[in-house]
């Protein structure tokens, strides 16, 4: 539309022969700011590029409109499970592939190295093997943390004092916050021993 649009010098009485052509060719290329024949400017009316731009530029905004429709359409209409499917065709298998590579290699060199350290006993050499998780989910911190600390802290489920310290150790983990061991294996220590002072006052009100 540009092109089309844009003012072209032409003869003004008649037709020029080719040799005037190329003359004035060379002339203005050369910087020339005259001619020696009669000449104009002509140029198509702009309001037909005027009404050509603007049908352009909403050809454009329609364009942009039915595309962020057709996404939100997309994006409502999908069900977690082909989300999971897609992200299982795309992103978890080059993590999957990627996992592995990496568990052969470094399975690979331990495999290696006790050959070397340990080269009269063949049944040593696969002993030490690596497996990391194939499970790429992203993980809620809070709602991890939450849920160990109703399940252990909770008195749903039976555990040590020593679990119970480790259980603590991975919701500091989870959350961010740091922590010192012996002040945490303290306060769970402290925390068994208050509870268990409370079911002894109970039994004894009871009897």
């Amino acid at each position: 539309m540009r092109r089309t649009s844009f003012s072209k010098l032409a003869p003004q009485d008649e037709p020029l022969t080719q040799e005037d052509f190329e003359l004035a060719s060379e002339a203005i290329a050369e910087g020339e700011n005259f001619l020696t024949f009669p000449a104009q400017y002509i140029a198509p009316d702009s309001a037909v590029f005027q009404a050509a731009y603007e049908i352009y530029k909403q050809e454009v905004r329609d364009f942009y409109v039915t595309a962020l429709q057709s996404y939100e359409d997309s994006a409502k209409q999908k069900t977690a499970t082909e989300v999971m499917q897609d992200n299982s065709s795309g992103r978890y298998s080059f993590l999957s592939v990627l996992v592995g590579a990496m568990d052969q290699l470094e399975n690979d060199l331990y495999f290696l190295l006790h050959q070397i350290e340990l080269p009269g006993q063949p049944g040593a050499w696969r002993e030490a093997e690596v497996e990391r998780s194939r499970d790429f989910q992203p993980i809620d911190a809070e709602d991890k943390a939450d849920r160990l600390t109703k399940k252990y802290f909770g008195s749903r489920v039976p555990a040590s004092d020593a679990t119970k310290s480790n259980v603590a150790s991975a919701i500091h983990d989870l959350l961010g916050v740091g922590y010192d061991e012996d002040d945490v294996e303290e306060a769970v220590a402290s925390q068994s021993d208050r509870q268990a002072q409370a079911q002894s006052t109970q039994s004894s009100f009871l009897q």
